[in-house]
């Protein structure tokens, strides 16, 4: 018992109030998201479907491309992540939004 307080007080009282604090940074627009992160937490249920299959993919593909360990293949990985990130943009303002808005009107209220 004495050990879940002491995680109390050494994590969650500092978790809460640094948590608030940026909330309250955000509610009086003391904080500017840039767009892009903006645009990346709209479609984190896209990128959450689409991560695995696209990243199995391309590390399939970098595999036949014999890649050596390396400046090469960290480079190649950063670009795959990047563009699966876009992809997921790509993937929820042009089919997962429309889709929605389209169920919506049909009756069935999602919510985005």
């Amino acid at each position: 018992m004495e050990n879940y307080f002491r995680r109390v007080l050494l994590f969650g009282i500092p978790s809460f109030l640094i948590i608030t604090g940026i909330v309250s940074y955000e509610l009086n627009k003391m904080v500017k998201v840039p767009g892009i992160l903006v645009s990346l937490g709209e479609a984190s249920y896209s990128l959450y479907l689409l991560h695995l299959p696209v990243m199995a993919a391309g590390v399939g593909i970098l595999a036949k491309l014999n890649l050596q360990a390396g400046m090469e293949i960290h480079a190649a990985v950063i670009v795959l992540l990047i563009g699966v990130c876009l992809g997921s943009i790509l993937f929820f303002k042009w089919i997962e939004k429309p889709l929605i808005s389209r169920l919506n009107r049909s009756g069935t209220k999602l919510k985005i």
